[in-house]
């Protein structure tokens, strides 16, 4: 069995546990937090959106974002943790990667993952397990723990 990290994680938080050769239950390797991602638009800008004139006519209107400030931060989050997981596979500190992630989180993280940690990847799960402990997730992902 090879050295696995398996990451937990929603837009605020990811646990990343590791398993050894040996096949022991994994422990937290590091636990990560992302506040931001939790505070309410409103709080994360500083001021109302600007304003435009129509192309015709009289009207005015604001102009809308691309993304929520709160889609940032949690895309602020993702490439975060896609930093770490570059980190860890430079050092080869794990052979084989574990994502379990709420759904629109897991696509940004995947989003964020380069070519050679995408190769590491075994498994996906697009499910919010971040409350659960991890007998309960290695239940769930029987092949993978």
């Amino acid at each position: 069995m090879a050295n696995r990290w398996i990451v937990v994680a929603h837009s605020a938080g990811a646990k990343i546990y590791a398993t050894d050769e040996a096949g022991h239950e994994p422990v937290i390797w590091r636990t990560l937090e992302h506040p931001e991602s939790r505070t309410k638009d409103i709080d994360l800008v500083a001021d109302r959106p600007g304003r435009t004139f129509d192309s015709a006519g009289q009207g005015r209107h604001a102009m809308a974002t691309r993304h929520s400030p709160k889609e940032r931060e949690s895309g602020i989050f993702a490439h975060e943790i896609g930093e770490l997981l570059e980190y860890g596979r430079t050092r080869s500190l794990y052979d084989e990667l574990v994502l379990v992630a709420a759904p629109d989180f897991l696509g940004q993280l995947r989003g964020t993952l380069n070519e050679e940690v995408r190769k590491c990847v075994i498994a996906e799960i697009g499910k919010n397990l971040i409350d659960h402990d991890i007998s309960s997730i290695c239940q769930g992902l029987k092949q993978a723990c």
